[in-house]
């Protein structure tokens, strides 16, 4: 049992001390001592029992982080089959929009709503591919497993000194 200890303790050891890893550390040292008297109550030893805990601790995991994997490559698959229409389509726009306004505000007095709403509606396409382009980016960040982008944070989420 105080090996479990031990390794939960080194575990978190380099995590920080703010009260979501407390919560975390108890979390998993509950899970773990719960897998532990399972073990022992199904007649395993002691040391075979603290083993099988903490083997099936990060084997769980693993498998855990392998599901998360695989679920964010099928979405990104389905994004892909979308993306080049996405792109397309915002580009059309782009290059349309011009031909309609004009064509549906062709007289003077119409000129400056025409303007306006040729403006916000490039603002949007442009918007629209950009969103597009970045979340293609993100996906491929995340199947690559970069670690995320922390904006002036470290690891702990402290502020960098600059």
């Amino acid at each position: 049992m105080e090996s479990i200890d031990a390794f939960v303790d080194r575990l978190f050891a380099d995590r920080g001390d703010g009260a979501e890893e407390a919560r975390a550390k108890e979390r998993v040292l509950n899970r773990l001592m719960a897998d532990y008297d399972a073990r022992r109550a199904e007649g395993l030893g002691d040391e075979e029992a603290r083993v099988c805990a903490l083997t099936s601790f990060g084997a769980a995991e693993a498998a855990d982080k392998a599901i998360r994997l695989e679920k964010r490559r099928t979405a990104y698959e389905k994004f892909r089959r979308r993306y080049p229409w996405m792109v397309r389509l915002g580009i059309l726009g782009i290059l349309v929009l011009p031909l309609i306004a004009a064509f549906l505000f062709h007289d003077a007095d119409h000129k400056a709503r025409a303007l306006a709403a040729w403006t916000v509606a490039i603002i949007a396409l442009v918007a629209f591919v950009i969103g597009v382009e970045y979340a293609d980016y993100r996906y491929q960040r995340q199947l690559r497993g970069d670690p995320p982008e922390h904006s002036g944070r470290d690891e702990k989420g402290k502020e960098q000194d600059e």
